[in-house]
């Protein structure tokens, strides 16, 4: 009878083994016959067999993660991937999404569904409602992005906390890249703090928003990066969320730019800090430059205050440019630039919205002429050495990349990136029914002159590219497009 007991004993224990390490996926983990994640148990599964993360991985149902929070006596879900170990296989959420992942681990480091990633690809992945609390490298997505690893149309929602090198999607992306991505919610953090990318070193950042507010008590604090370092790029991204920090380097897309491009990129979001705070960049120095940009938002602090930069200095250079945003502070403020010890040109600021008259350098021009093409394409306009490049290439616009386009779409008149294609603005209700061959859509009505209509595969989309069609009425017709094995998202929006 003793043995019987103990033989039950035995099995029960390895019974609750099995539990606590999940459930193996279907597949073989190779990159024709990849892991098939369905289930959170899969996913713990892959969390605890460190083994497997060399493999190929495929998402093939959304997950319900909430129940991470009881895990591992409140601590939350284990990362995949840690400075022992590290990720460095490739993982495709196929456009679907983990949803209410936790994490509470306040003083470790390397956090994220993705804690540390080594020439790794992550993509097509949504993560939702997150709440995260780490250390130092702490992200919604990945805690640790490093060499060669790549970030490709992913995005995350919710709350990332921590201390230093804290960002939304990413804590630190080190010689690696982030593409097509976004984030939105919020993140705290002490030093190193971004709405997407806390620290972001010889990498890049390409075609990505962020629309969180970002708090920081240290230095580094930006809407979209915190700190862009040593040939590092920013291009075609913008951010909107606030951005408060405590001491400085605050900007309202990065905080601190060392030697590396920011292009074709702007902020909207209000800026406070105490030095070095700028509407767009809080601090460009040594070789940085910033090229093709704008932010609208006010920028408060104590000293070195712009509305588009808060200092420039030491062979930085801010090139084709404009800030719309007021400035306020007790010393080296100004409309565009608060202290310049390099070079500004071809780059303005908006006196009226600012209510700065003056700038250590840049043209002050009034909001009429803000929301002019001329201004940034015409060669006669005062302060423009070389023209933007806009689609249509107007006046004496010669580029052909088509970067800045400048419409009614946007509702302000100012210039916006061409990829977004229209999606300021974005009517609600949304209804779709399929009648034999075709999808029918029907929404509220905008009161709206017309409504662009745009298709895609990838419901996570941050280039919709160009629109299917469009109707002076709120709804529309795709015909044909019902066929089985499509599967297609849809995007409208509305213009006057």
């Amino acid at each position: 009878m003793k043995k019987l007991s103990l033989c039950l004993l035995i099995a029960l224990l390895i019974s609750i083994s099995l539990i606590a390490d999940g459930q193996a996926p279907s597949g073989s983990g190779t990159e024709g016959n990849p892991y098939k994640i369905a289930t959170l148990d899969n996913l713990l599964w892959m969390s605890t067999n460190d083994s497997s993360w060399v493999a190929y991985f495929e998402q093939i149902e959304d997950i319900d993660a909430a129940d991470t929070q009881n895990w591992n006596d409140g601590a939350g879900f284990s990362r995949i991937g840690n400075s022992g170990i590290k990720f460095s296989g490739s993982y495709d959420g196929q456009c679907y999404s983990i949803d209410s992942l936790y994490i509470y681990r306040p003083t470790k480091d390397y956090l994220g569904l993705f804690g540390y990633t080594d020439s790794a690809t992550i993509i097509n992945l949504g993560v939702t409602n997150v709440n995260i609390t780490g250390d130092d490298v702490v992200g919604g997505l990945v805690g640790n992005n490093t060499n060669n690893s790549t970030i490709n149309n992913c995005f995350i929602t919710g709350n990332v906390n921590g201390d230093y090198n804290i960002g939304g999607l990413v804590g630190y992306s080190h010689y690696a890249a982030v593409a097509n991505s976004f984030s939105t919610g919020n993140v705290d953090g002490g030093w190193h703090v971004g709405g997407l990318v806390g620290r972001n070193y010889s990498s890049s950042v390409d075609t990505c928003y962020s629309t969180v507010d970002v708090t920081g008590t240290g230095n580094y604090i930006g809407g979209l990066v915190g700190e862009c370092n040593t040939i590092s790029t920013i291009e075609d991204c913008y951010s909107t969320g606030s951005v408060n920090g405590t001491i400085g380097y605050v900007g309202g897309l990065v905080g601190y730019n060392y030697n590396s491009a920011v292009n074709n990129s702007y902020s909207t979001g209000s800026v406070t800090g105490s030095v070095r705070v700028g509407g767009l960049v809080g601090y460009n120095i040594v070789s940085a430059t910033v090229s093709n940009c704008y932010s609208t938002g006010s920028a408060s602090g104590s000293s070195y205050v712009g509305g588009l930069v808060g200092h420039n200095v030491m062979s930085a250079t801010v090139s084709k440019c404009y800030s719309i945003g007021s400035v306020s502070g007790s010393s080296e403020k100004g409309g565009l630039v608060g202290w310049n010890e390099a070079n500004v040109d071809n780059s303005f600021w908006d006196k009226e919205t600012s209510y700065i008259t003056y700038s250590s350098g840049g043209t002050g021009k009034t909001t009429t002429e803000m929301q002019d093409v001329a201004t940034y394409t015409k060669l006669t306009t005062a302060g423009l050495d070389s023209p933007w490049d806009f689609v249509g290439n107007p006046y004496d616009d010669t580029g052909y990349e088509d970067f800045w386009n400048i419409e009614d779409i946007t509702k302000s008149g100012y210039p916006f990136l061409s990829w977004q294609g229209g999606q300021p603005d974005a009517p609600t209700n949304i209804t779709i029914f399929i009648t034999e061959n075709n999808i029918e859509l029907s929404w509220d009505d905008m009161d709206a002159n017309t409504y662009y209509i745009y298709r895609s595969t990838n419901p996570y989309a941050v280039d919709w590219g160009v629109a299917i069609g469009s109707s002076m009425v709120n709804s529309y017709t795709d015909f044909g497009a019902a066929v089985s094995g499509n599967k297609y998202f849809y995007y409208v929006t509305a213009s006057d």
